[in-house]
């Protein structure tokens, strides 16, 4: 039995309150990032596609390869608060303020120390702050997973009509966000049935068997899509191979503090390998098998876009696919820590405060700079509508995009190859990217033009050249 002093010392680093404190003060600084106007390359997708009537919609999404869900609602909440970029932001912390809820089924079922663990470790990380108002959809696909984790949990313990039912609901759900989701989506489902086989309870097999033929049948209408949506990630789609077989994993961990992404990863595996040992050691087999599933599940992700990448010679894994897995491992691993030393959970949990607080930081900084506020004001005071903006083609459109929303009033041109400006006595613009200067095209082209400032959108800095019209 544990000893008085220890539990007393345990309530008062982890007193109940501490849960909703954290919970506050995470999500207060999370809504700071709505306010973020400069759109990533990705986000233009569900801007531009959610603002078409929903049957043009549908043709892009069908091009796409993404399930339908997460447009549909992101259209249908645009159509309630407006179609700006704060709605489309705070559509996604929605399901990132879901995801923090999350900690207070953790606090039920494994205590407070836990579920202080979920919530640091959800947040302190290089990636939560950056996709948490992201305008895709690997929130609400997080957020999806984490829930059907849930009822996975309650259901393996309870047998509960009503635990059927919402798996199989969130289940669809996270299928219908993203494939990766659906993956996820197997797994759990297979650790479903895989414990009801081993556990030999005959009636829940059945019933297991009996959702798995519903959500099939749920799924059909979207399956030849999503056969053809497959098809289309060939040797020259956009996913690039990943320098190593753990890259993709490790990119998410990446940030200034030294060694960082080697810390996550190890902290993974060895949260991996005590899942094994719980499920070895514990009485309680059902939490512990629980538990592995969970840890397990983003290596088995992991592991199928390597093998698919090495046998079929399509990389198809993208590092922000591996989030909702990461995810689950941090709320398995919520199972265990409530054997973990005081001393060790402070000291890991002080490490990823450390590297969420930076990761904050940074986003907020870049967010305070307001650099597309910039280029827009500069564009609605000089810039005259129907005047063209002539920029250089680039390998994915990001500057194109750009100027198409932010500037719509004007004209924007892609020069290609040796094409050149040749508008004699008309208003036009060039944006000057050093990044693509090394061929000289434009030098040749801002001969004969006035410089008005250096400028960017994020990150994506260009000089402003212009010839106004005389």
């Amino acid at each position: 039995m544990m000893r008085k002093t220890e539990v007393e010392l345990k309530e008062r680093v982890f007193p109940s309150c501490t849960v909703r404190s954290v919970q506050g003060i995470i999500f207060v600084a999370a809504f700071f990032l709505i306010f973020n106007r400069t759109l990533n390359y990705d986000e233009f997708f569900s801007v531009n596609w959610t603002a078409l009537p929903w049957g043009e919609m549908w043709k892009q999404i069908i091009g796409d390869v993404h399930p339908p869900l997460y447009y549909i609602g992101l259209k249908l909440f645009q159509g309630l608060l407006g179609t700006g970029i704060w709605q489309g932001r705070l559509f996604s912390l929605i399901a990132f303020a879901g995801i923090l809820e999350i900690s207070h089924f953790v606090q039920k079922e494994f205590g407070t120390k836990s579920a202080v663990w979920y919530l640091l470790f959800v947040c302190g990380n290089p990636f939560m702050f950056q996709k948490a108002a992201e305008i895709r959809m690997y929130m609400w696909t997080s957020l999806w997973v984490e829930v059907n984790a849930v009822f996975f949990y309650r259901l393996i313990k309870n047998e509960k009509k009503a635990d059927w039912i919402f798996f199989c609901i969130t289940g669809l759900a996270a299928a219908y966000t993203h494939y990766f989701g659906l993956l996820m989506m197997v797994c759990t489902y297979m650790g479903v049935g895989i414990y009801f086989v081993i556990k030999k309870k005959k009636e829940n097999v059945l019933a297991w068997s009996a959702m798995c033929l519903l959500t099939a049948v749920f799924y059909l209408p979207w399956l030849f899509v999503a056969l053809k949506q497959v098809s289309q990630v060939n040797r020259n789609y956009w996913i690039e191979w990943p320098k190593s077989r753990l890259g993709v994993m490790r990119e998410l961990f990446y940030s200034i503090v030294p060694y960082s992404e080697k810390i996550y990863m190890l902290l993974l595996v060895l949260l991996l390998i005590c899942s094994l040992i719980c499920f070895m050691k514990m009485k309680d087999k059902t939490a512990a098998w629980w538990c592995l599933v969970m840890e397990g599940t983003v290596w088995a992700l992991w592991l199928f876009g390597i093998l698919y990448m090495t046998f079929m010679g399509r990389p198809i894994l993208v590092s922000r696919y591996l989030i909702p897995g990461i995810l689950l491992s941090i709320l398995g691993s919520c199972l265990m820590v409530k054997k973990f030393r005081i001393w060790l959970v402070v000291l890991i949990e002080s490490f990823l405060v450390l590297i969420g607080g930076i990761t904050f930081g940074d986003c907020l900084n870049s967010q305070m700079k307001h650099t597309t506020e910039h280029v827009v004001e500069f564009a609605s005071q000089n810039i005259r509508s129907g005047a063209q903006i002539y920029y250089l083609d680039d390998q994915f459109g990001y500057l194109d995009s750009c100027v198409r929303y932010y500037i719509p009033w004007a004209e924007p041109v892609i020069l290609y190859g040796d094409d050149t400006i040749d508008e004699k006595g008309k208003e036009v613009w060039f944006l000057y990217e050093d990044r693509m200067a090394e061929d000289g095209r434009n030098e040749k082209i801002i001969d004969d033009m006035t410089f008005y400032g250096e400028y960017a959108f994020g990150g994506e800095k260009f000089k402003i050249y212009g010839r106004k019209q005389e």
